[in-house]
């Protein structure tokens, strides 16, 4: 199982990672030429909260939580923080969380639309919390309109918020729109099975992005979208290509831009 990293960035006013001609664009091709370059690292996906633009979220794929620990300790990783930090605005906090999720984490970064939800706990969730919640989502994966993906999981870290601490419980859903979530939310089959996500819990926050690739090893769908080492996927074979032969094409282009560049096979 992989280890996603969540980072939420507060950036500076006049900064926008997304856009590829304005001033956080080289910092923001720091970042992928460094992170792509690190051991252990599977792909990344980024982007501003709908409700707050100010707001950046990184979403990082590690092959295990290790890899990103030890990056950390190396040398590199300081110069990096500092260069990162001068888009990032000093006032506010900065969260860096790890999970390893239940579901198609993958999944619900490439759908148009990502919906990231906290849940709160005294503690962390009860032991049998995930008995009810998963459930309760593949139930949604069946039925709900515009629903493309779900994954869920527990934080490494204690999180703290309004005076509530302990683990707090992750959800990622994949949606068409920003609009059918906001929909789903009044029928009943979101408020009878929703009872089992927030079992237990004091608090609930959300947020939307449109996340973007920065580039990953790991296939979406059925499309291969970068690798490390050649795979058979359908039958047909697919060439290595490394993150640092396509970073420059996709930072700013999403999954489709990156796929184009990716999809070459062997004779």
């Amino acid at each position: 199982m992989v280890t996603t990293e969540y980072v939420l960035f507060p950036i500076k006013a006049g900064f926008d990672p997304t856009d590829a001609n304005g001033q956080a664009a080289p910092i923001v091709l720091d970042v992928n030429q460094t992170m792509t370059a690190v051991s252990g690292m599977q792909g990344m996906y980024s982007g501003l909260q709908l409700e707050d633009p100010s707001k950046w979220q990184l979403m990082c794929i590690w092959d295990k939580a290790q890899s990103h620990y030890d990056f950390q300790a190396s040398a590199p990783y300081g110069p990096f923080v500092e260069r990162l930090f001068k888009i990032v605005d000093p006032d506010r906090k900065v969260t860096g969380l790890h999970i390893d999720f239940h579901g198609d984490i993958l999944k619900t970064f490439a759908a148009p639309v990502t919906e990231t939800a906290f849940f709160y706990f005294e503690g962390g969730p009860p032991s049998d919390y995930y008995d009810g919640a998963k459930k309760c989502l593949r139930t949604w994966a069946e039925k709900a309109d515009g629903l493309h993906s779900w994954a869920v999981g527990t934080t490494y870290e204690d999180v703290e918020e309004e005076g509530i601490k302990g683990k707090a419980v992750v959800l990622s859903l994949g949606w068409q729109t920003k609009e059918h979530h906001v929909e789903f939310n009044k029928t009943d089959l979101c408020k009878e099975h929703g009872k089992a996500l927030v079992s237990g819990s004091k608090k609930l926050t959300a947020c939307y992005v449109r996340a973007t690739s920065s580039g990953t090893s790991l296939d979406l769908a059925d499309v291969v979208v970068g690798t490390f080492g050649s795979r058979s996927i359908k039958g047909d074979r697919v060439r290595t290509i490394s993150f640092q032969e396509i970073h420059m094409h996709t930072m700013f282009n999403g999954t489709n831009g990156y796929t184009k560049q990716c999809r070459h096979y062997e004779t």
